[in-house]
């Protein structure tokens, strides 16, 4: 069974972790916190430093 979510109509709430590592590129990790843990370690997203911005220099 395939389950379509569609996002105007639902809140999706996210974390995002970021993980501050010496002499290598810091890790953000994305995924939602109050799922399953099954869920939750199928459905998460990483991205080095360098593929994404601090919040404020967005603004």
């Amino acid at each position: 069974m395939t389950e379509t979510v569609d996002p105007r109509k639902e809140k999706i709430r996210l974390v995002a972790q970021v993980e501050n590592r010496h002499r290598q590129p810091d890790l953000c990790t994305i995924y939602e916190p109050h799922s399953d843990e099954l869920r939750q370690m199928s459905s998460w997203i990483t991205a080095k430093e360098g593929a994404f911005l601090d919040l404020e220099s967005s603004r």
